[in-house]
Formats: C-alpha cells, structure tokens, sequence
C-alpha cells in the first residue's frame, strides 16, 4: 500500500474509532440517566398505583406487606397532599427570594444560564 493510502486507512480508522467511543460514552449515559430515573423514582408522595417509593421498593417486602404499605399510603394521601398545598406556596417564596438574591450577584450570561438549569420549584 502507498504511503498516501496508508495515511487515509489510518485516517479512516481513527475516525471509526472516534465514532465508536462517542457511540459506546452515548450507551453508558443513556443507561446511567436511566437508572438514576429509576433509582428517583416519582416524586415525594407520587407513588402511582402499585409503586413503593424506592426506599421501600429496597426493602423486598412480601406482596402481603407490600399491599398493606400501598393501602397505608393511599389512605395518607389526602392528607399528605393537603399538608403540601399548605407547605408549598411557603417554600416557593422562600426559594424564588434565595434565587433572585443570587442572580443578582451573577453576571447577564450567568444568569440566564442559571435560570435555564434551576427550573422553579414545583411548576
């Protein structure tokens, strides 16, 4: 083979190899987002259905314990959601007066990077 060729294989190779390590850094975010999803689970007191929050889900509970917890929960959810509504409109004006106090030590650019990564809290 030229030296010409050579150099454009070698090229050529490099470049595959470049693609296959973006490609497999892809694969192991995508799975690492994926299990932090799942690790979360839904949001505090969002328990779908038949889901434990995962704290629970660890514990390997029996499907009779695990009945009795979803029934406990259901049953303390009115409660839970009443106590939030009263909790929430507290914590948003604490948080919304903690982060108009930090934007305005930050630059224009900072700031509407800081307001694109910390979405408000609850909306």
């Amino acid at each position: 083979m030229s030296e010409a060729g050579a150099s454009s294989a070698s090229r050529w190779l490099r470049w595959l190899l470049v693609l296959l390590l973006v490609f497999a850094a892809g694969v192991t975010a995508g799975r690492a987002i994926e299990r932090m999803h799942e690790a979360a689970g839904p949001p505090p007191g969002r328990s779908g259905g038949d889901r434990l929050p995962p704290g629970l889900e660890r514990l390997g509970l029996s499907d009779l314990q695990r009945d009795s917890v979803l029934a406990i929960l259901h049953r303390a959810r009115p409660r839970t959601d009443s106590i939030m509504r009263g909790v929430l409109p507290a914590l948003r004006a604490v948080t919304d007066s903690a982060r108009a106090q930090i934007e305005t030590v930050l630059t224009d650019e900072q700031r509407i990077q800081f307001r694109r990564e910390r979405p408000r809290l609850g909306r």
